[in-house]
C-alpha cells in the first residue's frame, strides 16, 4: 500500500472486549487484515508447538488441563507477543524487540512502526506519510506525534515499563489494498477529523475535571463550618479561611489548565514537548555514585556468572517432584527446561541470567492466563502454584 494514500486516510480501531491485540495489528498495517478468530487459529497452533517442546523436554505427560488450556490466548481475548509475530510474519514482517537503543536504533524516526505492550495492553505506532501517529485504541482518535519527540516518546514508554518491539520492511511488504474498508472494528479517518476527535475527547476530559473540582467546592461550603472560635464566652461559627484560600486555588488551577486546552485547539506540540521534557530530565538525571554503584554491582554478577553455569549446567531427569516449563522471553524466543519443584522462583531467574543473558531484575516470571506475576522470588515452585507442563511469560517488572 502507498504511503500517499496512507497519509490521506488513517485507518483507526478503537477499544472492544480485550482485543487491544487484534487492533494494534490492523492500525499497523492499516487495515482490518485480521478478526480475532483469526489470531486465535494462530494462537491454537502455536499452543500445540509450545505443547510438542514440552513434550521433547520431559518424558511424562501430565494428566492434568493444561494440555487443553491456550497458553496464547486468553478467555478475555488478550493474545501473546508470538501470535502477534506469527500474524506479521503471514506478510512476511518481523518484530524485533527494541527497548534498547541499539536495537531500534538512535534515530527511531527513521523507522516506519513499532508495537508496544504494558501488561495486558497492546498498540502501535506508525509513520504515515511525514507524521508520525498513536494508534492506541483506547484513544477517542488516532493522536499526531511530533517526528521530533518520537525518541522521547519512546523513552518515555520504556522507563514507564512498556516492552517495545520495532517493524520493519514494511515499505516493501506487500499487502493487499485496503483502503476504505471498515472492517468489524475499524473505520478510516482524514488528518483534520483524527485531531478534532482528540481535542474534543481532551476538552471533554479537562471541563470534567473542572467540574469534579466545582463540586468538590460546593460540598466544603454545604458543610458548613469547619472550626469554632470563642469571642468573650460566646462560642460563634467561622469558616477555616485557609482552607478556603486552598481550595481556591485548587479550582483555579484546573480552570487554567481547562483554559489552556481550549486555547490550543488542535495543536497539541506544545503540551506534548512540556511533557515529555520534563519525563526526559528525570530519566536522565542521573546521579554519578549511583551509577558507580550500578557499576560495581554488575562486575560482581559477571564474577558470579562461572559459579552459576557450573550450577545449572546439570538438568535433573523427568521423574517425582519435577517440573517441564516453558518460557516466552521478551525477544519472542522461547525454552524449555526441568526443574525440581523444590527450587524457588529466584533459582528459575538465575537460570534464565545464565541460559539467556536476561537481566531479571527489571524483568520477572508470570503466569500467562490469567496473568499473574510471581513477585515473591523466595516461594518455590511448588508453592507458588506452578505445575507441570507450565508456560511462564518474561516480563518487564511492575
Amino acid at each position: 500500500m502507498r504511503l500517499e494514500a496512507l497519509a490521506a486516510m488513517i485507518y483507526f480501531e478503537r477499544q472492544t472486549s480485550r482485543l487491544c491485540g487484534v487492533h494494534a495489528i490492523n492500525a499497523l498495517l492499516q487495515g482490518p487484515f485480521f478478526s480475532a478468530s483469526d489470531l486465535a487459529a494462530i494462537a491454537r497452533a502455536l499452543d500445540d508447538e509450545e505443547r510438542s517442546l514440552l513434550d521433547q523436554s520431559s518424558l511424562r505427560r501430565s494428566s492434568g488441563s493444561h494440555a487443553e488450556r491456550s497458553e496464547n490466548v486468553g478467555d478475555d481475548g488478550n493474545f501473546s507477543i508470538q501470535v502477534l509475530c506469527k500474524a506479521l510474519d503471514v506478510f512476511g514482517l518481523s518484530a524485533r524487540y527494541a527497548s534498547a537503543d541499539e536495537e531500534r536504533g538512535t534515530d527511531a524516526a527513521k523507522e516506519l512502526a513499532f508495537v508496544c505492550n504494558l501488561s495486558e495492553h497492546w498498540f502501535a505506532l506508525r509513520r504515515l506519510g511525514d507524521a508520525w501517529w498513536d494508534l492506541n485504541s483506547m484513544h477517542a482518535a488516532p493522536k499526531k506525534i511530533g517526528t521530533f519527540y518520537l525518541d522521547a516518546f519512546l523513552n518515555q514508554l520504556t522507563a514507564e515499563g512498556y516492552s517495545i518491539f520495532v517493524v520493519r520492511d514494511l515499505a516493501a511488504a506487500a499487502l493487499p489494498e485496503m483502503l476504505g474498508q471498515n472492517g468489524e472494528y475499524g473505520e478510516w479517518l482524514t488528518e483534520e477529523e483524527c485531531l478534532r476527535l482528540t481535542s474534543e475527547a481532551e476538552t471533554a476530559q479537562a471541563s470534567g475535571r473542572a467540574r469534579l473540582a466545582a463540586e468538590s467546592a460546593m460540598k466544603t461550603l454545604s458543610d458548613g463550618p469547619s472550626r469554632l472560635v470563642v469571642d468573650g464566652g460566646v462560642a460563634s461559627d467561622v469558616v477555616d479561611l485557609t482552607a478556603d484560600r486552598e481550595l481556591q486555588a485548587a479550582l483555579e488551577a484546573s480552570m487554567e489548565d481547562y483554559g489552556k486546552l481550549n486555547a490550543s485547539g488542535t495543536d497539541t506540540d506544545a503540551d506534548l514537548k512540556a511533557v515529555l521534557a520534563a519525563s526526559l530530565e528525570e530519566i536522565e538525571g542521573g546521579d554519578a555514585s549511583i551509577e558507580a554503584a550500578i557499576a560495581a554491582s554488575l562486575r560482581d554478577e559477571e564474577a558470579k556468572m562461572d559459579v552459576d553455569v557450573a550450577r545449572f549446567a546439570e538438568e535433573p531427569d523427568a521423574g517425582d517432584g519435577i517440573v517441564s516449563l516453558a518460557f516466552r522471553l521478551p525477544d519472542g524466543d522461547r525454552i524449555a527446561r526441568r526443574f525440581a519443584c523444590a527450587s524457588s522462583i529466584a533459582d528459575v531467574e538465575k537460570w534464565l541470567e545464565v541460559a539467556k543473558r536476561l537481566d531479571m531484575r527489571s524483568n520477572c516470571l508470570a503466569l500467562a492466563f490469567p496473568p499473574r506475576a510471581l513477585a515473591d522470588a523466595s516461594t518455590s515452585i511448588r508453592d507458588a502454584g506452578i505445575t507441570d507442563r507450565e508456560v511462564l511469560a518474561v516480563r518487564p517488572r511492575p
